[in-house]
């Protein structure tokens, strides 16, 4: 029996959701035991609107249909990205245990079915749902006490229909919830500390500033404490903002791709080696509207990870968002810890051999390398890596305006050795790992 997921997309130009078209599987069609494909709707093409995914699924392409083709399931790429990250995988199956067992489509299927938001794109909006968000600080603070109990032996999950909406649309490792703050009307995704080394929620907030000294496009965050005394960062939805205008308030939400699903297929030899930044600056080149700005964007950010080694920079951390009608930008960086390890790979690395810290120098030989693996001008490059190197030097203001502890400034020294010559170089040490 054929299943079938409905999508609708919002519209800033319009203020309100349109249908998009389907998602259906047929698990009993034989050839590869069953196959998604996503079809548009008719008038949506005909209205000249944009494209689900620039890459894979594109209005004008094939009629506007598309199919997976090796079956089993399997989403397209696009909507791979709302699946649950490995966090809440985890606690998924200690809800169900036949979780697991079912395909990509079905998982989607069935939280279609409690919840739906995704911001820009709903799916099976014409069910009735459970909401995604959290929107009281007392309720946020009795989830992570509950969340760290359960953490301690993995038993007794907390969770409820409207907790699997509200953490369960987020990738990866990391605990996080979809808030909204009623008291400045804005969405915010609530990042638990996951590391031993630091208090990443101000470490985070900290060098989100930095990034933005550095002129770097970054999403805004401050850190909270919650009544259990534990810190929570609160980074704000940009893809999901509410602007007050002479006519009230408007909504804008942006449909959003991220790089694993903009390179997935390329014909590259590149993807069977490291994944360089090679590789995001040809998706820009294809598919940005702005190309110079884009790559300009992107070279600030990869010299920004290098210089505090964030290796967490894989292409599931890069996004772009359609910010017009098929008009697709680099969305902000919303991901900068750094790795305490001098001999960590990064996830995108900045040219086939520069894949870890202790194999490079933040110095002009770098600069220029990274200037041909982006490919923008050399003398630009040098010039962009001067304003970020200028921004990390305020960094000893900005750990106190952030109340970096002796510890925090530690980790931040020893995964950034240039801070090592200035006032930010604290008294206390840790012993985590190899350092840089």
């Amino acid at each position: 029996m054929s299943q079938f997921i409905l999508c609708a997309m919002w519209r800033n130009e319009l203020q309100d959701y349109i249908t998009v078209g389907h998602l259906l599987y047929d698990p009993s069609f034989a050839k590869n035991h069953g196959m998604v494909g996503f079809m548009y709707d008719t008038d949506y093409i005909k209205a000249g609107h944009g494209s689900l995914d620039p890459k894979h699924i594109h209005t004008l392409l094939d009629g506007g249909n598309y199919t997976v083709n090796c079956g089993g399931g399997v989403l397209p790429h696009y909507f791979q990205q709302f699946l649950p990250g490995e966090f809440a995988e985890q606690l998924l199956f200690q809800y169900d245990e036949n979780w697991s067992s079912i395909t990509q489509f079905e998982k989607l299927f069935v939280l279609s079915n409690i919840y739906g938001d995704f911001h820009a794109l709903q799916i099976n909006p014409q069910l009735e749902k459970h909401p995604t968000d959290i929107n009281d600080i007392s309720d946020l603070d009795r989830l992570v006490v509950k969340f760290r109990a359960f953490q301690k032996d993995f038993s007794d999950t907390p969770l409820d229909q409207k907790l699997i909406g509200s953490f369960s649309s987020f990738q990866g490792k990391r605990m996080k919830f979809d808030y909204y703050d009623k008291d400045d009307r804005k969405r915010y995704i609530v990042k638990l500390n996951n590391t031993q080394y630091c208090n990443d929620a101000k470490v985070s907030s900290f060098l989100s500033d930095v990034q933005a000294n550095a002129g770097i496009n970054t999403t805004s965050s401050s850190v909270r404490t919650i009544g259990s005394g534990e810190d929570v960062l609160f980074q704000e939805n940009f893809a999901n903002n509410k602007v007050v205008t002479d006519n009230g308030v408007k909504l804008t939400m942006y449909n959003r791709v991220n790089f694993k699903v903009l390179v997935s297929d390329l014909d590259s030899p590149a993807l069977s080696k490291n994944i360089t930044y090679t590789t995001v600056a040809d998706a820009i080149r294809e598919f940005s509207c702005n190309v110079q700005e884009d790559l300009i964007e992107l070279y600030k950010r990869a010299y920004f990870s290098a210089s505090v080694n964030h290796t967490n920079n894989g292409l599931d951390n890069i996004e772009m968002m359609d910010v017009g009608n098929n008009e697709w930008r680099l969305a902000p960086s919303f991901n900068n810890l750094p790795s305490p390890y001098s001999d960590a790979e990064f996830k995108v690395a900045f040219d086939d051999s520069l894949i870890a810290r202790n194999l490079f120098d933040l110095n002009e030989q770098f600069q220029m390398r990274l200037a041909t693996s982006v490919g923008i001008d050399k003398q630009v490059a040098m010039a962009l890596a001067k304003q970020v190197d200028d921004a990390i030097s305020s960094a000893p203001e900005l750990a106190t305006k952030h109340g970096l502890s002796q510890n925090d400034r530690a980790f931040l020294t020893g995964a950034m050795p240039q801070l090592s010559t200035t006032s930010f170089s604290a008294s206390e040490s840790i012993n985590k790992g190899p350092r840089i």
